[in-house]
């Protein structure tokens, strides 16, 4: 029996195939953001615990951030190799994404495209933050060996 299902569905799983895409490389956003708040996080732990190791202030010894929480445990945040192929993946899914499908095509799902629009201005914001935690964090490790070599002077 002949297929009755009409010729005019193309437009239709072209914009499923286009909405699937953008959800993917959202939640692959999504995780991103969410493993740079942990290594920001974890960054910060690790200042707080040298600034206190350095004040030889047993009572700082106890790790707690500014606001009162916790350190994250290492468990849930990615190896920097992990972080990377997130970050590879990401990419050739945007590449694809714009590669494999025309611009009205793309236009069906403005709202998810707008959405990665604003997933990867967030990305980008907390990419600087993590960077600027770590210049911090390598200038403080540089300081604190430039005074042990002074010390070691005398």
């Amino acid at each position: 029996m002949p297929s009755t299902i009409p010729n005019n569905t193309m437009p239709n799983n072209i914009s499923t195939e286009v909405e699937n895409s953008l959800e993917t490389i959202n939640q692959v956003s999504r995780q991103l953001l969410s493993q740079l708040d942990g290594k920001i996080k974890h960054s910060e732990f690790s200042r707080l615990d040298n600034d206190s190791v350095n004040n030889n202030d047993p009572l700082e010894s106890h790790l707690v951030s500014k606001d009162g929480v916790e350190p994250p445990t290492n468990s849930s945040t990615l190896t920097d190799e992990q972080l990377r192929h997130l970050v590879t993946k990401r990419t050739v899914l945007i590449e694809q994404l714009f590669n494999q499908y025309t611009q009205t095509q793309l236009s069906s799902q403005l709202v998810l495209i707008n959405e990665m629009v604003s997933l990867d201005a967030q990305l980008t914001e907390k990419s600087q933050q993590h960077k600027q935690a770590l210049t911090i964090h390598m200038l403080k490790i540089k300081q604190s060996k430039k005074i042990t070599k002074l010390y070691k002077k005398y």
